[in-house]
């Protein structure tokens, strides 16, 4: 950081542009106001915390080698014939941090009730990215990350993302996100609504 530092004190840029790759919620104007940047793109932003002006949307980013947008933009696994059921492949996480049990416990809860709805696999990526676009629908389930390495395996599919109810704000146009159809709060919301997409 104190290379970095050294290299905008030593020169006049325009603009400086910051990247919060962090699953904390804080505002990375206040938190890095050392940085000046012009503007900040923000991965875990949330709606429910206030941010400064220049603080924008942009969950596109995570802690790999492979962009997210880029992969959304360049892979897809397509299929035609499709399985009904929805798929999960996943852990609940482990309790490797003390400050998140109380997360870990909730999801574990959630899974219990959902369990006998969901059809799970337990096969190396590549054959999962199979299995998961010959699906109907998948499981987005909250995890550490917000969002998380297997939201962007879901979206570079055509199948139908049924996802766990969040904060988190995408950058699309005019406040859009995902539609309320596909997004559940309880066991019994989760049933209620693949019972009812089902139908379409």
């Amino acid at each position: 950081m104190s290379k970095l530092l050294e290299i905008v004190n030593r020169n006049a840029f325009n603009k400086i542009i910051g990247f919060s790759n962090d699953d904390c919620s804080f505002d990375p104007a206040i938190e890095n106001s050392y940085l000046k940047a012009t503007i900040w793109f923000k991965r875990n932003y949330q709606a429910t915390t206030k941010y400064s002006p220049n603080v924008y949307p942009f969950p596109f980013i995570l802690f790999d080698h492979v962009c997210p947008l880029w992969r959304i933009l360049t892979e897809t696994h397509a299929n035609s014939k499709k399985i009904d059921r929805v798929l999960w492949a996943s852990n609940i996480c482990k309790k490797h941090n003390p400050h998140r049990n109380k997360d870990y416990l909730s999801r574990r809860a959630l899974f219990k009730k959902l369990r006998k709805h969901l059809t799970t696999v337990d096969v190396p990526n590549h054959l999962y990215m199979q299995e998961l676009s010959r699906s109907k629908f998948a499981l987005d389930m909250n995890r550490e990350g917000d969002p998380n390495y297997r939201t962007f395996e879901l979206l570079t599919t055509d199948t139908l993302i049924i996802q766990q109810f969040k904060h988190l704000v995408w950058p699309f146009d005019a406040g859009d996100a995902f539609s309320e159809e596909t997004i559940y709060r309880t066991p019994e919301e989760f049933v209620e609504k693949v019972g009812r997409l089902r139908h379409l």
